[in-house]
């Protein structure tokens, strides 16, 4: 997701409602009516639009960070998507389980749900930032001289 603007990337990630209801047709045998359709069929041409048509008149790319390579662009493109399949499946299969043990499912149970895997992602994200030492550039980059210099004469 880093190779991607934040536009991009929130816009691909909001994919996961379409293959949430795409894979709960499949595992949990819910049923589509015509406006679950109708939404996924609107969800699903967002990112299309925006893969198809994301090269400009001399060939750049919009919206894409500065220096950033077409693999690299490509590569994180379709690393949020499959995140969003992933997302999409996760939440189908904790509803079929749930389903499958007797278990009612209500918007309470629904929430717990999301709650535990956003605080696990957000963990998981969180040591691996540690281990990854991002922690130390980011606070080398605020305790930079000239990036206090930056901020003093930007604000005034």
């Amino acid at each position: 997701m880093s190779y991607l603007p934040v536009s991009v990337s929130s816009l691909l990630s909001s994919t996961s409602l379409a293959f949430t209801a795409i894979f709960a047709y499949f595992i949990v045998k819910h049923k589509l009516t015509e406006y679950c359709v109708n939404t996924v069929v609107l969800m699903m041409l967002g990112p299309i639009i925006l893969g198809l048509h994301m090269h400009g008149d001399q060939g750049q790319i919009y919206d894409r960070p500065m220096g950033e390579p077409d693999r690299k662009y490509m590569l994180g493109f379709v690393m949020t998507l499959v995140g969003a399949a992933i997302h999409g499946f996760i939440n189908a299969g904790v509803e079929y389980s749930h389903v499958k043990a007797g278990v009612i499912v209500t918007s309470y149970l629904v929430m717990q749900m999301q709650f535990l895997i956003f605080m696990f992602s957000t963990l998981f994200c969180f040591i691996a930032m540690i281990i990854n030492k991002d922690f130390k550039v980011t606070l080398l980059l605020i305790s930079s001289k000239s990036l206090i210099n930056k901020l003093s004469t930007f604000l005034g």
